[in-house]
């Protein structure tokens, strides 16, 4: 996995969150009201499993977080990638709010982008 498909994660992962709390809920809905006699357990461990995916998905974000603070470029560069993948902002609203162009957006966006650091454990995952 290259640098943009690492930090392009953060956006999926919210998405993927939410969807996990809802589930949550409903199983938590259908434990209340024995909507499947006996199969409480069932209910429970499908539960257990999405706390556990959540876990780990608010462990990647906060690793994406972590490699997008430590981006060695500049100050710039660093407001692009954190527009871009943190607050999942369009590439014209950023050049807007920074007062470049698109063009210019792009250039520093790939300076930017060979500066980050992927750990090693999702550097080889797809």
């Amino acid at each position: 996995m290259d640098q943009k498909e690492f930090l392009s994660q953060y956006g999926i992962i919210a998405g993927r969150i939410k969807l996990n709390k809802i589930k949550i809920s409903d199983t938590e809905n259908q434990l209340k009201e024995h909507f499947f006699r006996g199969g409480e357990n069932c209910l429970s461990d499908y539960q257990d499993k999405l706390y556990l995916e959540n876990e780990e998905l608010y462990k990647l974000r906060y690793t994406i977080e972590k490699a997008v603070d430590n981006c060695w470029g500049s100050e710039t560069e660093h407001e692009i990638l954190t527009r871009r993948y943190i607050f999942c902002e369009k590439w014209y609203d950023i050049a807007d709010e920074m007062n470049y162009s698109l063009q210019h957006i792009h250039r520093l966006h790939n300076s930017a982008l060979k500066k980050i650091n992927v750990p090693l454990e999702y550097k080889n995952t797809k």
